[in-house]
């Protein structure tokens, strides 16, 4: 399983992502603190550093997949 991520979002210290997980296709948007992370090298790694922690989550189940809200029964 792989995650892979792109930034939606660029602030002064921080990005906001979207990781996608390879085998379930489970998509965890977050924000991710960026400070010290000068150059693109640096901002990869620690990009990395996080959807390692995101692939955990979702191994162990504490991330899911968003609930379809087709699911959800209607109003009445």
């Amino acid at each position: 399983m792989t995650i892979s991520w792109e930034i939606t979002q660029t602030e002064d210290t921080s990005v906001d992502v979207s990781f996608t997980c390879s085998e379930t296709a489970i998509v965890h948007a977050r924000s991710v603190n960026t400070t010290g992370c000068g150059t693109d090298e640096l901002l990869q790694a620690r990009l990395g550093e996080v959807a390692a922690g995101v692939h955990n989550k979702i191994q162990c189940g504490a991330i899911t997949a968003a609930a379809d809200p087709a699911d959800e029964p209607a109003a009445e």
